[in-house]
C-alpha cells in the first residue's frame, strides 16, 4: 500500500503462445492436492458454479486470534491457521472443530496437502507436517527463524532512527507440495525445498530478503519473489537458478518495493504484482517483462487470479479490482471498491470473489465487473459507525488519528476491527471460505 498517500497523508505527505485462454479449473498437478489459490500454478480458479443470489451465511467459526491465513479446502475438512498460533481441521459442511494443532507463532500461511499430510508454515520458524485425519506431527524443519521486514523512517513516519518491523508485512510464505518435495520461503531470506515425507533438507537457496511470497510450479521449475525487489526462477530438483527479474527498489522510505504478493502461472507466463505498484507478466522461460502496468503508487499485494486469457487483482490505496488482458496487459474493466484490497481474488463459474479490509466481501461478474451481493463481517458491521463512512468506505480520520509510529499501528489495530478479510477466499462445491480479523472463520453458501 502506498501509505504515502491514505497514513502519511496524515504526516502531510501524499505520494501519490501466450497461454491458450483457460477454462476455469482447479488444475491438479497430482490427484487429491490442495494448496493456496487452488492449485500449485495459483490461478486462483476453484471447480464450482459459486454461490447462488440466495447468500446465507452456512456458519461461522471463532478461532482466538486475527485469521490472516487463506483457507484450504482438502477433502471433507478446512484448513486454516490463526494469529493465535493454532492450524485449525473444520468440517467443511457444518463447522465443527476436528482438531487444532498448536504451534508457537502465528499463522498467517495457508496449507498445501498432499496424501492426507497438511504442510503449514509458522511464524515460530517451522515448517510442519501433519496428518491430515488428526492433527499429530508427522514432522517438523527448523528453517532457522522468521522475521518480519525492517527498515527506518518506514512509509515515511518518523521513526526517531530505530529499525522497526513493518505492520504491514502480515502474512507468511504458504508453501506448496510437489511429487516429493515441498516448498517454502522464510523471513530469513532463505527458500527451501525438503522432502516431503521426512522433512530434510533437499537443497535451500539465498536471497538476502526477506521472503513472504508464496511459491507456484510449474513443470520443473518453481517460482517466488523475495523483498530484495527480486523475482526468481528455480530448478524444481535442484534449486539452480534458472533467472531472477529485478523489480522497482526504494531506499528512502521503503515503501515501494518488496513483495508479498504471489505468482500466478498461465502457459508460458507468469503474472505477479508488486509493493513497486506494478502487475508485470514476466517469460517464464526467459525471465524476460512481456507487459508492466501500473497501479500509481498503490501495492498490489495479493496474488492475481486468471481466468479465459484475462488476470484480476485489487489495489490497496486506491480501493480498485481491475481486470487486464493476460496478453496485452491492458484493461478491460476498473471498478472502485471500500476499501484496501489485500485479499487475493476466487474465481467459480464466471463469478468473482475478495475481500476489503473494511470487512466486505464482494462477488462480482468476470465479464462485466458488476457487483451481485456484498457482504459484511461480524467486525465490520459491530464497528461501522465508528470507523467507516456513510458510504462504507473507511474514515481515515478517524483510523489514523495522529502522525507518529504508535499512531500507524493504532491505526492499524481499528482497521483490524473491522473484521478486514485479508483472507484469500478458497471455494468448494457450493460454499465459499475465508477469514476475518475479527477471528472468525465463515461459510457461505
Amino acid at each position: 500500500m502506498n501509505h504515502l498517500s491514505h497514513i502519511t497523508q496524515i504526516i502531510t505527505m501524499k505520494a501519490k503462445p501466450m497461454a491458450i485462454a483457460l477454462i476455469c479449473l482447479n488444475i491438479h498437478l497430482v490427484h487429491g492436492q490442495s494448496c493456496y489459490r487452488g492449485n500449485p500454478k495459483h490461478t486462483g480458479c476453484y471447480e464450482s458454479a459459486g454461490l447462488s443470489h440466495n447468500l446465507k451465511v452456512a456458519w461461522k467459526f471463532s478461532t482466538h486470534g486475527k485469521v490472516f491465513s487463506s483457507p484450504v479446502v482438502y477433502k471433507s475438512t478446512v484448513f486454516i491457521g490463526s494469529s493465535d498460533s493454532c492450524l485449525y481441521a473444520i468440517d467443511k459442511t457444518n463447522g465443527n472443530l476436528l482438531w487444532k494443532f498448536k504451534t508457537s507463532g502465528s499463522i498467517s500461511s495457508s496449507a498445501a496437502a498432499l496424501n492426507n499430510i497438511i504442510y503449514i508454515n509458522s511464524f515460530d520458524g517451522y515448517v510442519y507436517a501433519l496428518n491430515a485425519e488428526n492433527g499429530k506431527l508427522v514432522w517438523k524443519f527448523d528453517t532457522g527463524g522468521e522475521k518480519i521486514f525492517r527498515a527506518r523512517n518506514l512509509h515515511g513516519v518518523n521513526t526517531e532512527g530505530k529499525i522497526v518491523e513493518d505492520p504491514w508485512d502480515m502474512y507468511l510464505a504458504s508453501p506448496v507440495v510437489d511429487k516429493d518435495k515441498v516448498y517454502a520461503g522464510s523471513g530469513n531470506g532463505n527458500f527451501y525445498a525438503l522432502n516431503n515425507k521426512d522433512g530434510r533438507l533437499a537443497w535451500k537457496f539465498q536471497t538476502n530478503g526477506v521472503i513472504h511470497s508464496s511459491p507456484a510450479i510449474s513443470g520443473d521449475s518453481v517460482y517466488f519473489a523475495s523483498w530484495n525487489s527480486y523475482i526468481y526462477a528455480l530448478n524444481a530438483n535442484t534449486g539452480k537458478e534458472y533467472w531472477k527479474f529485478k523489480t522497482g527498489i526504494d531506499t528512502v522510505y521503503f515503501n515501494q518495493v518488496g513483495f508479498q504478493s504471489s505468482a500466478a502461472i498461465s502457459g508460458t507466463m507468469l503474472y505477479i504484482g508488486c509493493r513497486d505498484a506494478n502487475m508485470r507478466a514476466i517469460d517464464r522461460f526467459t525471465g524476460k517483462l512481456k507487459w508492466s502496468y501500473s497501479t500509481k503508487g498503490s501495492w498490489i499485494i495479493g496474488a492475481p487470479a486468471i481466468y479465459d486469457n484475462h488476470i484480476y487483482f485489487g489495489t490497496s490505496d486506491s480501493y480498485r479490482l481491475l481486470k487486464l488482458n493476460a496478453t496485452t496487459g491492458s484493461v478491460v474493466f476498473d471498478k472502485l471498491a471500500k476499501s484496501y484490497i489485500f485479499s487475493s481474488p476466487a474465481i467459480a463459474g464466471n463469478k468473482l470473489y475478495v475481500g476489503t479490509f473494511g470487512g466486505f466481501l464482494y462477488e462480482m461478474d468476470c465479464s462485466t465487473g458488476k457487483t451481485r451481493w456484498i457482504f459484511q463481517t461480524i467486525g465490520s458491521k459491530g464497528n461501522a459507525t465508528i470507523y467507516l463512512n456513510s458510504d462504507s468506505t473507511i474514515n481515515d480520520k478517524k483510523i489514523f488519528t495522529n502522525s507518529t509510529w504508535n499512531g500507524m499501528l493504532q491505526g492499524l489495530d481499528r482497521l483490524y476491527s473491522l473484521g478486514s478479510i485479508l483472507s484469500s477466499p478458497a471455494i468448494s462445491e457450493n460454499k465459499i471460505y475465508f477469514g476475518g480479523t475479527d477471528g472468525f472463520v465463515y461459510a457461505l453458501e
